[in-house]
């Protein structure tokens, strides 16, 4: 999971306040995810750099090669960050606690950003 507001090219910008998600598959190019994090104080510079600063999936996925990791979960979430209000998440974050649940996912990182 992450809160740097990144999501594919096809699906819609996140907006301000947002607390809803993004899927990003964990099969994803990251040719195909953006940034829309809202912030004027976030530097993007890094992420055009290495996307696995904000989001290591290649990492993990390498992990996954190498049986460190059991394995790289199908789908993964992100937020926007920056929330002035966190309980307005409390349903969001339920939500996606569930799916990752059902998918199987036994250890869940965040990564805020």
């Amino acid at each position: 999971m992450s809160t740097a507001g990144l999501h594919r090219r096809h699906d819609a910008p996140f907006k301000v306040g947002a607390v809803d998600y993004r899927l990003l598959p964990g099969d994803v190019d990251f040719a195909d995810v953006v940034v829309s994090h809202i912030s004027t104080n976030f530097d993007r510079s890094a992420f055009q750099q290495d996307p696995n600063i904000w989001f290591p999936l290649d990492r993990l996925r390498e992990m996954a090669a190498n049986d460190e990791i059991g394995g790289v979960s199908r789908w993964h979430y992100s937020f926007m960050g920056a929330q002035p209000n966190h309980e307005a998440l409390a349903d969001t974050g339920e939500e996606v606690g569930r799916l990752l649940a059902a998918d199987g996912v036994d250890v869940a990182l965040l990564l805020p950003v």
